[in-house]
């Protein structure tokens, strides 16, 4: 099925954007969600510039199966202003234990715990991209929405009521067995369980089982709190929250 509705994701690696992207298409057949095309998902937004590359035939870094013909209707999308962004996050304790652990399989190395010499740059970064996205988002003029990865996992029936806020037919059927696709903008993928979401892994990290101790658990949400005076990260930690806004047009058929 050709897709008619163009979603452009962001995210930091580890933030659940693979999950997310594999789920949005399963419940919405006529949507594609753009990983590395229009940008790499860990970058800030630059969409102009992207989509003048892609003008050109630049695709960047993305691996596709897309086709010319889909980057004209990527183009278009962006021009009508319907092109819509979703944005991955995650609790910032379990994205550093996360990525951590993620590190250490691709370099073969056994985990470590993490010190505060490691945590704050990782702090530093985090706040950084989110709060530069937020504030990108809340100046743009496309459908914006935001989730979160626990609550994602908890209950996949958000990206439903996302999808119906963006005008997007979808199912209300989430699959038992959902997919997860790679980092590429290839459409491909491999079956996966849903059960490798615990629910008792956030109180675990948060009470320092993982790779943080507790004292610098509690020492991580304080600088957080430091170096956000606007009190944004609130709604990207543990309550976690969804921003929507601006309903894009229907596509007529």
């Amino acid at each position: 099925m050709e897709p008619r509705y163009w979603i452009k994701q962001y995210g930091l690696q580890r933030t659940g954007t693979n999950y997310a992207r594999a789920l949005m298409e399963a419940i919405c057949p006529d949507s594609r969600v753009l990983a590395a095309m229009l940008g790499n998902k860990p970058e800030l937004p630059s969409l102009e510039a992207a989509v003048a590359s892609l003008r050109e035939g630049d695709i960047g870094r993305a691996e596709t199966d897309l086709t010319p013909a889909d980057f004209e209707k990527i183009i278009q999308s962006y021009e009508r202003a319907d092109l819509r962004i979703l944005v991955c996050v995650r609790d910032v304790v379990m994205w550093m234990d996360s990525l951590e652990r993620y590190r250490a399989k691709r370099e073969r190395r056994d985990v470590r715990a993490l010190s505060r010499v490691d945590i704050e740059p990782l702090v530093h970064r985090w706040i950084d991209y989110y709060t530069q996205l937020h504030d990108w988002c809340e100046d743009s003029t496309f459908a914006t929405s935001w989730v979160v990865h626990h609550q994602l996992l908890r209950k996949p029936e958000i990206l439903v009521d996302i999808a119906r806020s963006w005008n997007i037919p979808c199912t209300d059927r989430i699959p038992r067995i959902g997919y997860m696709r790679n980092g590429s903008d290839k459409h491909s993928s491999r079956f996966i369980s849903r059960e490798k979401y615990r629910p008792e892994q956030y109180a675990e990290v948060y009470a320092g089982a993982g790779l943080i101790a507790l004292e610098d658990v509690n020492w991580t949400k304080d600088l957080v709190k430091s170096l956000d005076p606007r009190g944004l990260s609130r709604n990207w930690m543990w309550r976690g929250a969804s921003l929507r806004r601006r309903t894009p047009p229907v596509i007529s058929s």
